[in-house]
Order: structure tokens, then sequence, then C-alpha cells
């Protein structure tokens, strides 16, 4: 496993370096170092280190931490594991699954202890009083299922993705025990998305006037903050990319020649494979101040150190701080402000500039009403969406 490997993690990202050791971005730019290990039969993850900065010892270091840390923690002799449950029938209703499904869970160790209770409590909670406890499985429909989550999702919306995961867990042991065909379950998230109205999603402050963004944008291009944190913000002004993957941002993403910036999907804030890459068509404006940025190593914007990034917190700090826009202006704002101006922008014929999907595009938001239209309504608009970028670069350093 490479030092590079693990330097391209995204925040909350984790990965297995082998030996039951594992490596995880942590939101401030640092890194953890875990083992996982059996302790009194139960599998604990024992830190082994958190750093800041990598290099070419680190995961020699990581080595030597996790080989002292099994001599520390020595493998206990598990307990006898519960009984088997005999084979679930034909008929077997939904508290049936679920006990023999947890008897499994027991028998294998999967669950550590606060995952098993917090699971059970849910359980006992949210589907033990409802009516489909005791309705075998078969005769469950996605329908039933929806009208159970419904008060969940309006009552406990924190709850509800946990209770709905419980009962994917639960229909998944009935199809592996051919109790069933297919699971009701998703298709019942999918018919709540349609019904259910959500919550209003986080407002950022921000800017929709033009000769407001233009002045933040030159102060920025003006400021003496460190490079790589003003570049960065420049970065995201010009691209509509969230902070992290503008951070992020590695030379071997860029193809000037062809004016994009691939950022790879593992590195998106949605991280859905089937979305393939985020491809951005960038302005001419951007691809010249890009060619005439320094190239100091594989990222456009290293830390001081030289071998990672700024942190991911810096441009934030820097706009709330250092230019004094606590309050008015965060990094993500200017992906609301071109949501915004795009969505208002008309020609001079009263019609509008770019079609909805364009924007959403840009944004790498999903698009339409539901699920199966975002399938079928993405993915071609990488172009028109630079068509956006254009016109947003345009207007900003007019």
């Amino acid at each position: 496993m490479t030092i590079e490997a693990i330097k391209a993690l995204a925040a909350g990202e984790k990965l297995a370096l082998g030996e039951s050791r594992y490596a995880r971005r942590n939101s401030d730019g640092s890194w953890s170092f875990t083992l996982r290990k059996k302790v009194d039969g139960k599998a604990k993850d024992i830190t082994l280190a958190r750093v800041d900065t990598l290099t070419k010892g680190t995961l020699a270091d990581i080595k030597g931490a996790a080989s002292d840390a099994r001599k520390a923690v020595p493998e206990v002799v598990e307990a006898p594991k519960p009984a088997k449950k005999g084979a679930l029938a034909s008929d077997a209703t939904l508290g049936d699954v679920w006990a023999h499904f947890l008897s499994a869970v027991d028998r294998g160790g999967k669950w550590a202890e606060r995952t098993r209770k917090t699971s059970v409590d849910r359980v006992t909670k949210y589907l033990e009083p409802s009516d489909l406890w005791g309705k075998p499985v078969a005769r469950i429909d996605a329908a039933d299922i929806a009208e159970l989550l419904e008060p969940v999702r309006r009552d406990a919306p924190a709850q509800s993705d946990k209770v709905r995961g419980l009962l994917s867990l639960t229909f998944a042991y009935a199809q592996t025990h051919r109790l069933i065909t297919v699971s009701p379950v998703q298709q019942a998230g999918a018919m709540l998305r349609a019904t259910t109205k959500r919550a209003p999603k986080q407002n950022f402050p921000t800017f929709t006037k033009w000769d407001e963004l233009r002045k933040l944008y030159a102060t920025i291009q003006n400021s003496d903050l460190e490079a790589s944190v003003r570049h960065s913000l420049m970065l995201q002004a010009m691209t509509m990319t969230r902070s992290g993957e503008a951070i992020g941002a590695r030379w071997d993403e860029f193809d000037l020649d062809a004016g994009t910036w691939t950022v790879p999907r593992s590195r998106m804030k949605t991280k859905d494979a089937s979305r393939g890459d985020h491809i951005l068509h960038l302005s001419t404006h951007t691809v010249a101040w890009l060619a005439k940025l320094p190239r100091k190593g594989d990222f456009l914007f290293p830390g001081r150190s030289g071998n990672d990034t700024i942190s991911l917190d810096a441009p934030a700090k820097a706009m709330r701080s250092t230019l004094g826009m606590g309050g008015q202006f965060v990094p993500h704002s200017w992906r609301s402000a071109c949501s915004t101006l795009a969505k208002r922008a008309v020609g001079e014929d009263g019609r509008p500039l770019f079609h909805r999907a364009w924007v959403e595009t840009l944004l790498d938001h999903e698009i339409g009403e539901n699920e199966v239209e975002g399938a079928y309504d993405r993915g071609s608009h990488h172009e028109e969406a630079g068509k956006v970028l254009e016109w947003w670069c345009g207007q900003l350093l007019a």
C-alpha cells in the first residue's frame, strides 16, 4: 500500500492496509491509524497513531505499533457461541426472521456490544409494536414498509435511516433463506422519497449581487493570505467545487489542453460509483490561471511541509477571520450564488440562458424529482455545465 493511496483519501474515508490495520482521513486533514482486534471475544478498534503529516517511514512506524499492540492486548479465548436456531419456516414472520438474523450475528461476532444494543433497542421501539412484526415476510410489500417508516421519518428523522437499514438486513437475510425473492425495502424508500416532505436544507449565507461577488473575489485575489489558501479559495470561486474537492485537487486530475478537471468519484460528497467521476469543463480564464499556477508536488495547494495539502478548515477560517466575512459568506457560498444567478439568467429574448439540469450537473446534484428520472437525466450535461462556468467566470471577472 502506497503513501499516495492514503494521501488521496477524502475526509471520512477509510482504507484497509492489510493485517487488520486501517487508515482514516479525519475532517481536520490529519490521518488516524487503527488496528482491529478481538478482545474478550469482541471486535475492537485500537488506535495506533494520529498524524498530521505522512512520510515514507509512517507505514513502517504503524506496522511496528500494530505489532506492539498485538502483544499488549493478547487474544482472549472466546465464550461459546450461541446455539444455532432451527430452520425458518416458509411462513416465518418478520419477528421470526429478525430473531434468526440476530442469532446469526451473535454467532459470528459481527457486531460490537454497543451496536447490538442500539439495534435491538430500535427494533423493540419501532418494529415490534407494529402489525408487521407478526406478519409473514412473504406477505409484506413495499407499501407496508413505507407505511411503517413514514411516522418514524416524520417524528424521529434521525432514526429513520437506521430503522430502514435494520429492515434491509432482515429482509436480505430472508432472501438468503429463500423466503422471498425481492426485498421490498428499497422500493419502500423510493416511495417515501416521492411522498414525504424533507426537512429544509441548510442555507449558507451568500451574496446574489454581482458587484458584491466581484468585490469579494478581488479581495481574495489581492489578499496576503498564504498562497495555497488564497489559490484554493479562487479555484472554488471559479469551479463551484466543495472545499474538500478543491483542497485535495491533484495536478494529474487536470487536462489543461482539453480544459477539463476530472474529480474522482471517491473524492466527491456523493460517492455512488454509478454516477461516474465529476467532469468539469473549465472556463478559458480558469485554464489560463491554472497554467500559471506554481507546481510544487502532486497537489495544487500543498501545505507548509510540502508533503500534503492545506487543512480542510484553512479556507473557511481565512474567509471568516482574515477577510472578515463571518456570518456573511463561506467558501461553499459560491455554489449557492452561482445556482441562484445561473437559474435566473435570461437572454435578450427573455428566455432562460441555462437549463436547470446544466446547473445541477455543475454542482454534482441529483437531477430530477426521483432517482429513476435522475439516472436517465445526468451524465450528458458536463459540456453544457461548462457553458455555465464560462458565463459565470465572465461575469465574476468582468
